[in-house]
């Protein structure tokens, strides 16, 4: 950028700053008039400023500071503030500069943020840093900034916190590439922490990696609780929403905080958040350490949220291929635009990460053991054959020898797979299993992110199909979860979530639960089956297969239903005895079954007489639908039409 126009920037920039945040939109449009390049560089500098208010960060802001502010410091080297002697300074943000200090009566090193003095005369920014402070020191996790101290001295606010040594993750993304394990141990660390967070009824609102910082020992810190806002909440034992300085604090709708890459899409609209906005931005931020780029982009501040409102990221497969499925599928899930549709929880999210990892572990240990028995395979082969062609030994007691030398070989290549056998055939046999006869599953609704409505309900119908045909598992009834939803206060036709199943669980005595999805990878479809203990969140078996095209979806969904039986601790004998396919059981056809299913869902609602339409459009897509005609037996035969029952009762049975 030229000189003159980068000093434009910097006074339009400057004048804003000196200007309320309520005001600095209108005061920018004016200034800078039809001049689009000079309005995009203003808004970028403007954008960073809402992490640059936050706590224990130097974002765009702070790289310009000197340009702004000058190179003059509040506080020398030496100087003490208080107990604390100040070494340097560190940061600087919007609202307050960060120095590195050392606690002359604990003999530590800390950091202290201390609110600027043009800041500290605006009662709103006052109050604003108070309850910055307060809502940091109400966090105890090992993977959140430690709070110390905050109060007054010398007419100037601050806060004292821990100083990490270390990187920012922006640094360490700039520096190399980070490998899926490192990826998946920083995204675990940071879960937990926005758990713990939204545990105590706060959310971050600024998850970027300038807010992440990693120790060298690996061990991640989230900075930055400035932009924390208190969910509204019934128990206020943390800090109560009727304070005043709450009130005052909350941001109003209409207004936007944040950074602008990692916004959730209701932050960029101003509306209301709530911890589902935390596990948008982390799966940004996820995103970005594998492809190496933040999967919603622009030109400016205002293009970048267009993205991120309108615009679905690049596949992860297209930028990472060696990316496995179920990463990508955890991804697709935090950064979907309806709230609804991802994680509803961090918790939740951090269980499917913890499972990831566990798989990848199980799978480098399996190849790190087999791989010394295939070197050692490959190297008595080759000596055997070597053997085969060299001249036979001068002695016939070296011939002798070496011939038991090589059948002993041999037959330590005969026994190591005999013996691996064994091992396998002997765990299996006495293998504890997972749920036991007459064990009560409760099923979930299907989640579904492929956009196509034709798996809405459809899946879970053919999953309770698949898995009711086994006397081994007991399909908890839909008529027993409206009666619970009702104790609940609940809709009757309420979708399961995990949470509302939880509780389902829980009130009944259920001992698993059985979550169900599909997402779309390109033309493919990946169906994924996870059973938890409800109580703990357990993951007690996984199953995942994917599907080459939609007209496969619901045989590969019995196939995947199959295994996770036997995971579950049902013997093969029953499997195979009762292991009839989804396409037998129900129909091949998923339209037919999409309209039993509605139809289905309208009779247990008791709105018999509107579901019969679509029982009849599903037998009209499959007439050989024998469920499909039970149900329209039952629906005419309910309905004062026993004159039409007999008909569709003859060709369901």
């Amino acid at each position: 950028m030229a000189d003159h126009n980068w000093q434009k920037v910097r006074e339009i920039f400057d004048a804003a700053l000196r200007r309320r945040p309520e005001e600095r939109r209108r005061f920018v449009d004016e200034a800078c008039g039809e001049d689009k390049t000079l309005l995009a560089e203003v808004e970028s500098l403007l954008s960073s400023l809402g992490s640059a208010d936050s706590f224990m960060e130097t974002p765009a802001v702070a790289e310009v500071a000197h340009m702004i502010e000058g190179e003059t410091k509040k506080l020398k080297t030496g100087k003490c503030f208080g107990h604390y002697e100040i070494i340097n300074q560190i940061g600087f943000g919007g609202m307050g500069e960060v120095y590195l200090a050392r606690d002359k009566k604990l003999d530590r090193t800390v950091a202290i943020k201390i609110l600027n003095e043009e800041f500290s005369q605006d009662e709103s920014n006052l109050q604003r840093f108070v309850s910055e402070a307060k809502a940091a020191s109400a966090l105890n996790h090992p993977n959140i900034l430690t709070i110390y101290e905050f109060g007054e001295a010398e007419d100037a606010r601050f806060i004292v916190s821990e100083y990490i040594e270390g990187k920012t993750l922006r640094e360490i993304i700039r520096e190399s590439r980070l490998r899926l394990p490192e990826i998946l141990d920083i995204s675990i660390q940071i879960t937990g922490a926005l758990s713990a967070a939204h545990k105590a009824h706060l959310v971050h609102r600024d998850i970027k990696p300038e807010n992440i910082m990693i120790r060298p020992d690996g061990y991640v810190k989230v900075l930055d609780f400035g932009l924390a806002k208190l969910i509204e909440q019934k128990n206020k034992s943390i800090l109560s929403l009727e304070e005043p300085t709450v009130r005052k604090n909350l941001t109003a709708k209409g207004v936007i905080v944040g950074t602008v890459n990692y916004m959730s899409p209701e932050q960029a609209k101003g509306e209301w958040v709530d911890g589902r906005t935390d596990i948008f931005s982390l799966g940004g931020l996820i995103y970005e350490m594998l492809a190496g780029k933040p999967p919603f982009e622009g030109g400016n501040a205002i293009e970048t949220i267009g993205s991120i409102l309108n615009k679905e990221p690049a596949p992860l497969s297209r930028q990472t291929p060696e990316v496995p499925h179920e990463v990508e599928r955890i991804i697709n899930k935090t950064l979907r635009k309806d709230r609804e549709e991802r994680y509803q929880t961090a918790k939740d999210l951090l269980v499917d990460l913890k499972a990831v990892r566990q798989d990848l572990e199980f799978q480098n240990k399996l190849e790190r053991t087999a791989a010394p028995v295939r070197k050692e395979a490959k190297t008595e082969v080759f000596n055997a054959t070597t053997s085969d062609i060299a001249p036979h030994p001068a002695s016939s007691a070296e011939y002798v020898v070496n011939s038991i030398k090589h059948h002993k070989r041999v037959a330590v290549l005969v026994l190591i797979p005999l013996i691996i056998g064994s091992i396998a055939l002997f765990l299996f046999l006495n293998r504890h299993p997972v749920l036991t006869e007459k064990d009560t599953i409760l099923l979930t609704d299907f989640v579904n992110t492929t956009g196509d409505a034709v798996f809405d309900l459809t899946l879970k119908q053919a999953l309770a199909v698949q898995l009711g045909q086994t006397p081994f598992l007991n399909i908890y009834p839909d008529d027993r979860i409206q009666e619970t939803l009702r104790l609940m206060n609940r809709k009757p036709d309420e979708r399961i979530t995990k949470d509302i199943a939880r509780e389902i669980c829980e009130r009944n005595g259920i001992k698993a639960m059985l979550l169900g999805s599909i997402a779309s990878l390109g033309n493919n479809y990946v169906i994924t089956l996870e059973a938890l203990n409800p109580r703990t969140g357990e993951a007690l078996a996984r199953e995942q297969i994917e599907a080459a095209g939609k007209e496969q979806v619901l045989g590969k969904l019995g196939d995947a239903a199959t295994k996770l039986r036997e995971k579950l601790g049902e013997s093969l004998q029953t499997i195979e005895k009762f292991d009839a396919s989804v396409e037998q059981a129900t129909t091949s056809s998923l339209e037919a079954l999409k309209a039993f299913s509605l139809g289905q869902q309208l009779q247990m609602a008791g709105k018999t007489n509107e579901s019969i339409p679509f029982h009849k459009r599903a037998i009209e897509l499959d007439p050989n639908f024998a469920s499909a005609y039970k149900n329209l037996g039952e629906a005419y035969f309910f309905t004062a039409q026993r004159d039409r029952a007999a008909e569709p009762f003859t060709k369901a049975f």
